[in-house]
């Protein structure tokens, strides 16, 4: 799964389409969930808690990946650190580099802190 077919899974319950095609989005969805060890509540909730840090900004003419494609990659290798990740499995779930991992990851847990450290004391 690169990160377009990611965020486009994650979406995918806002465009119409036939039940089938349906049937195979929320499909994609549940793996989506089962890869990053969360469920889509939590999740979502997540996002919705991070996504307007300014660490998500920049003034570039190279845009980054959306948030919840960020989000989505750190929270990947969070949940499988040491436990068999390796740049080529990143490389093929995700379709980034190892250090754009590391940069997603970097700005999640930022903007994780930042967001939820008063609620996590």
């Amino acid at each position: 799964m690169d990160s377009n077919n990611s965020d486009a899974n994650l979406h995918s319950h806002d465009t119409n389409s036939s039940s089938e095609d349906e049937a195979n989005s929320d499909d994609d969805i549940d793996d989506l969930f089962e890869v990053l060890r969360m469920d889509k509540c939590t999740f979502l909730k997540l996002l919705d808690r991070v996504k307007d840090h300014s660490i998500f900004q920049n003034e570039s003419s190279h845009p980054q990946a959306l948030v919840v494609v960020q989000l989505a990659v750190a929270l990947d290798r969070l949940g499988h650190e040491g436990n068999g990740v390796c740049n080529e499995r990143s490389k093929e779930l995700w379709g980034v580099s190892h250090g754009t991992i590391v940069n997603y990851t970097k700005r999640v847990l930022v903007a994780i802190e930042d967001r939820l450290a008063g609620e996590l004391k």
